[in-house]
C-alpha cells in the first residue's frame, strides 16, 4: 500500500475533477454547488494505490482539520464535507486548487534551493580536487 503525501492526494483530486467541477459550477444555480464537488473516494484511493478507508480518514480527520477555518461571520469553511445537499463526500474545490498551487510553489522553491546547494557542493569538491592534484 502506498502512503501518498497530502499534496499527492489533493493533486489527484484536483486533476481528476477540475473539468467536471468547472462544468458543474457554471451550470449550478446554488452557491454551495459552485464551490463543493462530490468525489469518488474508492476510485481515487485505487488510483493512488492506497486503502479507501485511509484516504477517507486523511480527508476527513487530517486534511479537513488542518485547513478548515472560520470566516468573518463565524461560519466554518471545510475542505472536505461529509454531505452537501444530497451529495456525499464533497471537496471545496476552489480551496483545493489554492492549496495545490501553494504547495507546488513551495516545492519548487525548495527544489531550486536544494539544487543550488548541491551544485555549490559539487563545485567546491571539484575545486578541492583540482587544488589537491595540482
Amino acid at each position: 500500500m502506498n502512503n501518498p503525501s497530502d499534496l499527492q492526494i489533493l493533486s489527484a483530486i484536483y486533476d481528476r475533477y477540475v473539468d467536471a467541477f468547472t462544468e458543474s459550477a457554471e451550470k449550478s444555480t446554488e452557491s454551495l454547488f459552485k464551490v463543493y464537488h462530490p468525489i469518488d473516494i474508492p476510485s481515487i484511493a485505487k488510483e493512488l494505490g492506497m486503502n479507501r478507508h485511509i484516504l477517507f480518514g486523511r480527508l476527513h480527520y487530517h486534511l479537513d482539520a488542518k485547513y478548515r477555518y472560520k470566516d468573518e461571520n463565524d461560519a466554518w469553511t471545510h475542505l472536505f464535507a461529509m454531505k452537501v445537499g444530497d451529495q456525499r463526500h464533497c471537496i471545496h474545490f476552489p480551496y483545493v486548487s489554492a492549496i495545490v498551487a501553494e504547495r507546488e510553489r513551495e516545492f519548487r522553491r525548495y527544489a531550486v534551493s536544494l539544487f543550488g546547494s548541491a551544485l555549490a557542493i559539487i563545485i567546491s569538491l571539484i575545486s578541492l580536487f583540482i587544488k589537491l592534484h595540482s
